[in-house]
């Protein structure tokens, strides 16, 4: 089971401080000896900033989706770059995007 939506807001502690993941309406299935699904382009779902680039692209769901999407989580905890980002505001720049600015300077 991929859960494709790993992000702060899906992830609670308990009364005893053990971590709990939520938000599991967007999970997929990979079929047991297949490596991927491939969904729509138009059906590519969850929090941009936590996407994995090879998901958001082409639609491809590996078990290394869930892999990146905790990566990032983990990333931005322990460099204090998390922020919480008003889905409803078009304003904001995402970390996703932020990034991707940050290479294209570097590979001027």
């Amino acid at each position: 089971m991929i859960h494709t939506d790993i992000q702060p807001s899906n992830i609670f502690l308990d009364s005893n401080g053990t971590a709990k993941l939520s938000g599991f309406c967007l999970c997929i299935s990979i079929p047991e000896g297949e490596t991927f699904v491939k969904v729509h382009a138009d059906r590519v779902e969850g929090t941009l900033d936590y996407l994995e680039y090879n998901y958001a692209a082409t639609g491809l769901i590996t078990e290394y989706t869930d892999v990146f999407s905790f990566g990032v989580l983990l990333q931005n905890f322990f460099t204090r770059m998390y922020r919480v980002v008003d889905c409803c505001c078009s304003e904001d720049e995402s970390l996703f995007e932020e990034f991707e600015d940050k290479q294209n300077v570097m590979n001027m």
